[in-house]
């Protein structure tokens, strides 16, 4: 969306003079690019769930006025483990390091505390925790919330015949699974850098209380 409206940074600043014109053709051309990566099936919503959207939230508000925003929270140690294991292709050197992940995460939580207070678009946070030990609860409120009829196979995602196209398809195609609860504890010898830059276990025990 930002590289159709001439911007390669963050875009947010600029949003006051973006002319709505503007706002409506981007919106428009990544519609379109979702109906071509949906091969012909038609969907009533998709989801883009890349992890800069927390940042874009401003945009996204202003080209897509109708949005649901889905924020599902993590221990902070285990999403930024999960992201040093992935191999992101571009756009992500942050994950690189482990102390570049501390710093990103922080910039990450402080922003969605803005999002907050003032973002116009309805907004639903779930615990990753709870979303994988009561899959159904909290998957009938994700539901709810997008306004979906509930079907059973949503608790069953390894059946699901849709595009993906982010760096973690093959897992949305497994069965629900709990094995990435506390991950972190496994790495905990090494994850120094990652604590101090998170700003230590004070930071973090706060994180998970709120």
């Amino acid at each position: 969306a930002k590289a159709q409206l001439g911007f390669k940074g963050q875009a947010n600043g600029f949003l006051p003079l973006m002319p709505e014109a503007h706002l409506k053709s981007a919106a428009q051309t990544c519609l379109k690019m979702v109906e071509d990566r949906a091969n012909g099936k038609q969907f009533v919503r998709f989801t883009d769930k890349m992890p800069q959207n927390a940042f874009q939230l401003g945009l996204i508000a202003l080209m897509f006025p109708n949005a649901r925003i889905i924020h599902v929270k993590r221990h902070p140690l285990d999403t930024c483990i999960s992201c040093f294991f992935q191999r992101f292709r571009v756009g992500h050197n942050y994950s690189y390091q482990l102390n570049w992940l501390g710093q990103y995460y922080r910039h990450y939580s402080m922003t969605m505390d803005h999002w907050r207070k003032v973002l116009p678009l309805p907004m639903l946070e779930v615990r990753y925790e709870d979303l994988v030990q009561e899959p159904e609860t909290y998957s009938r409120k994700l539901i709810e919330f997008v306004e979906l009829d509930w079907r059973d196979d949503c608790l069953n995602p390894q059946d699901a015949d849709r595009s993906v196209m982010t760096a973690s398809r093959w897992q949305v195609r497994q069965p629900i699974y709990k094995s990435s609860l506390n991950r972190w504890k496994r790495y905990e010898p090494y994850l120094d850098p990652l604590i101090e830059s998170l700003g230590g276990w004070d930071w973090i025990d706060r994180q998970l209380k709120t």
